[in-house]
C-alpha cells in the first residue's frame, strides 16, 4: 500500500512572505552603502549651494492709524480721486488704503530714496545688494531720461580714483576705447553721458572696491516693481488701522520704504488738514 504525501496549500501572501528574501534585499543594500552615502552627499551639496546662491528676502511691516481731520476730508480727496467721483469726501479707511497703494505715493518714495539706482557688490556665492550703510558711493547719471536704462561697472581705488567700464544702455553694449578714469566728485564724460560718483559717509578710506555694478532702472518700472512688493491691508474691520508689509533683499531698504511711504502720506494728509 502506497502512502501519499499531502502538500499544504499556501495563500499567495504566505508564499511571497519569505524572510530569506527580505534579508537578501537588506544585504544587497548594505553592500551598496557607498552609493547611498554618495547620493546623500550630492543632494545635500546641491541644496546648500542653492541656498547660498539665492539672496535672502526679508519682510518688514508697519501700521498706520487713520484719523479724521478737522475738515472731515481724507487724503483721497487731496490726491484727486474725489474729483473722479470714486470716493466720498469723508474719511474712510478703505479709501485711505487705496491711496497708500496709489502709484503717486510710491513714485514720490522712489524719487526720495533714489530706488531706480541699484548697486551690487561682488560676493562669494552671489552679488550683494549695497544700500544704506553698505553703500560706499552713490552715482548720478543726469543725461539719462527717466525711461532709459543704463549700467556700468565702477572700480574704486583707495586713493580716491575711479575707473568706469562695461557700459550698457537699454541692454546694448556701448562702444568705448577703454575705461573712463577720474576721481570722486568729478563729472566724467562716458558713453552714457555725464556720470558723477560721490562718496557716502560709509566709504572706508584706502579700501579697494574693484567691481561695483551700478544700474539705473526705468523710473516707472521701478515704481511698478515696488508697488507689487507692497501689501496694504486693514488690520481690523472695526479699527482704523492699516498694515503695510513689504519684502526686499535689503532690510534697511525695506524699512526706509515703509517709513518714507508713511511720511509722504502724512505730509499730504497734514496739508489737506490745514
Amino acid at each position: 500500500m502506497q502512502s501519499m504525501e499531502s502538500t499544504p496549500n499556501l495563500s499567495p501572501s504566505e508564499q511571497t512572505d519569505d524572510p530569506v528574501q527580505i534579508k537578501d534585499i537588506l544585504f544587497l543594500c548594505l553592500s551598496q552603502w557607498k552609493w547611498f552615502v554618495l547620493s546623500l552627499v550630492i543632494t545635500l551639496s546641491v541644496a546648500f549651494l542653492y541656498l547660498m546662491r539665492t539672496p535672502s528676502v526679508y519682510t518688514r511691516t508697519a501700521a498706520v492709524l487713520i484719523k479724521e481731520n478737522t475738515k472731515g476730508q481724507s487724503l483721497s480727496s487731496d490726491m484727486g480721486f474725489s474729483d473722479m467721483g470714486l470716493f466720498q469726501s469723508s474719511t474712510n479707511v478703505n479709501n485711505e488704503l487705496l491711496v497708500m497703494q496709489s502709484p503717486a505715493i510710491m513714485l514720490e518714495v522712489v524719487k526720495r530714496l533714489h530706488l531706480d539706482m541699484n548697486y551690487l557688490l561682488p560676493g562669494r556665492f552671489h552679488d550683494q545688494v549695497a544700500y544704506g550703510s553698505t553703500l560706499p558711493v552713490t552715482v548720478t547719471m543726469p543725461d539719462l531720461s527717466d525711461n532709459a536704462l543704463g549700467q556700468c561697472v565702477i572700480g574704486l581705488h583707495g586713493d580716491g580714483s575711479v575707473e568706469l567700464s562695461e557700459f550698457l544702455q537699454n541692454g546694448k553694449e556701448m562702444p568705448v576705447s577703454g575705461p573712463v578714469t577720474g576721481r570722486l566728485l568729478d563729472t566724467l564724460a562716458t558713453p552714457l553721458g555725464r556720470i558723477i560718483v560721490q562718496p557716502t559717509p560709509y566709504l572706508k578710506p584706502e579700501t579697494e572696491y574693484p567691481a561695483i555694478r551700478v544700474t539705473k532702472a526705468n523710473l516707472y518700472g521701478t515704481v511698478s516693481a515696488y508697488s507689487s512688493k507692497l501689501k496694504v491691508s486693514i488690520n481690523d474691520s472695526k479699527a482704523s488701522v492699516i498694515d503695510l508689509t513689504i519684502n526686499d533683499v535689503s532690510i534697511q531698504r525695506a524699512e526706509d520704504i515703509l517709513n518714507t511711504l508713511i511720511s509722504v502720506y502724512n505730509e499730504n494728509w497734514v496739508r489737506d488738514k490745514n
